[in-house]
């Protein structure tokens, strides 16, 4: 009975995937935190499945990253899962590297505005191209409207932040050389409004 009620669960779970993949269907978001919660054990290992599939984990991985705020939370839905369960889920894989990129894919990058401690575990532990390049894509893109100046300046604390925090020698200098963009940044955005304040007063 309890193997027949599984199968149902992973069918529906499936099916209402599909659905989101369709259209983004944010109530459709908030109900499957719900049953993952409630059914976490059965959900994991298909998650944990499909993440290994390079031809579908993308999608997931944004939709994992995504909050569903209700009932008070606004925490990303992949925290449904404990940091120690992700963990054990990389060490237990052939291939660590393909794994420990998806949590880079998939960790946020700050949690309140501050170093996300998984993100630390994981670069402490796993450093890789491949994981940096996980982080950095997301770290590096961005949008805003008006001065970009006080984003850079939020990036330039998260990575002392890391860098600080951070034991692994190169994970911390990537943080370190980061510092050096983010400024580059800064003093490119106000030689640009320097010019265009010049040009049309």
């Amino acid at each position: 009975m309890r193997k027949e009620t599984d199968a149902k669960i992973h069918k529906l779970t499936e099916k209402a995937m599909e659905d989101i993949k369709a259209r983004d269907n944010y109530y459709l978001g908030r109900l499957y935190v719900k049953v993952l919660r409630a059914y976490k054990e059965v959900l994991k290992p298909r998650i944990m499945q499909i993440l290994e599939s390079r031809e579908e984990r993308h999608y997931w991985i944004e939709f994992l990253r995504t909050s569903y705020p209700q009932e008070g939370e606004t925490r990303p839905c992949y925290e449904v899962i404990s940091y120690d369960e992700w963990f054990d889920w990389v060490e237990q894989g052939d291939d660590k590297d393909d794994r420990a990129y998806v949590l880079s894919s998939l960790f946020m990058y700050s949690l309140d505005g501050k170093t996300n401690p998984g993100v630390v575990r994981l670069m402490d532990n796993y450093y890789s191209e491949s994981v940096m390049s996980g982080f950095g894509c997301r770290f590096h893109s961005y949008s805003w409207a008006g001065s970009g100046i006080p984003l850079y300046r939020r990036r330039i604390e998260l990575c002392k932040d890391y860098a600080e925090k951070l034991a692994n020698a190169e994970a911390r200098s990537f943080f370190l050389e980061d510092i050096k963009v983010w400024e580059k940044n800064i003093v490119d955005e106000r030689l640009r409004n320097a010019n265009e304040k010049a040009i049309y007063g």
